[in-house]
């Protein structure tokens, strides 16, 4: 029987240990398109925004082969639309007032992801899942007409950082053992109440509070860390 050397109890206790998958995690790149779907309970719409391109990063962390996954996505989103504002002097206050704006949304979030089990050599693999977050909302309008001259310059912008959920599904189609192709779709729901432009005078101008409901499709690829494993 051979001595029980250091380097001989070393071995005998990683053999029995468990590998960690090497496609626990991943990280890819999907470009969408967005359309932010109407508040519903307003009588006249607080913002109206176009189709935003939308650039979406998912990065996933496998908590078991195959199995439910921890999900960071960083999403970012701008759209041309039309923004209402309100306030000014006193004997003249406006209300509500319509004005260009370009709108954009940039959101970090967390939360589980699930995968539909299916069989081992079926390239598609289905999922969905949910995540919380904060976001950094910006509205930058171009002020016409009578709200021109009330603060300083002909653009007005408001920025806030808001709280976002945001849900997801797609699938991963692995045509390839270095990279899949992801088709997802998602919904995101911030509310982004009030807030004043800046900068600006001694009367002030602010933005009317509104929700934003932003329904997304895109495609995109999925890569696994390292590069050399099957993005599961």
């Amino acid at each position: 029987m051979p001595a029980l050397t250091p380097s001989l109890l070393l071995a005998a206790a990683f053999a029995g240990a468990p590998v960690a998958s090497a496609a626990e995690m991943s990280v890819g790149a999907i470009v969408s398109m967005s359309q932010d779907l109407p508040d519903g309970a307003a009588v006249d719409e607080p913002v109206g925004l176009g189709f935003a391109p939308t650039l979406v990063a998912p990065f996933r962390l496998n908590l078991r082969p195959g199995g439910p996954a921890l999900r960071a996505t960083l999403s970012t989103q701008t759209a041309a639309g039309w923004a209402r504002v309100s306030g000014g002097p006193e004997d003249a206050p406006l209300d509500g007032v319509r004005q260009d704006a370009r709108h954009s949304y940039t959101a970090l979030s967390v939360g589980p992801e699930l995968r539909v089990p299916t069989a081992a050599a079926t390239p598609i693999s289905p999922y969905f899942g949910a995540e919380l977050g904060l976001g950094l909302a910006a509205t930058r309008v171009t002020l016409e007409g009578e709200a021109r001259g009330i603060v300083e310059g002909d653009l007005g912008v408001a920025r806030q950082l808001r709280p976002m959920i945001g849900v997801s599904a797609g699938i991963d189609l692995h045509f390839s053992p270095r990279v899949a192709v992801s088709v997802e779709a998602g919904y995101t729901v911030s509310r982004t109440p009030a807030r004043a432009l800046v900068p600006s005078g001694a009367d002030l101008l602010s933005t009317s509070d509104f929700s934003l409901n932003a329904f997304r499709l895109g495609v995109g690829v999925l890569v696994p860390l390292p590069s050399n494993a099957q993005p599961r």
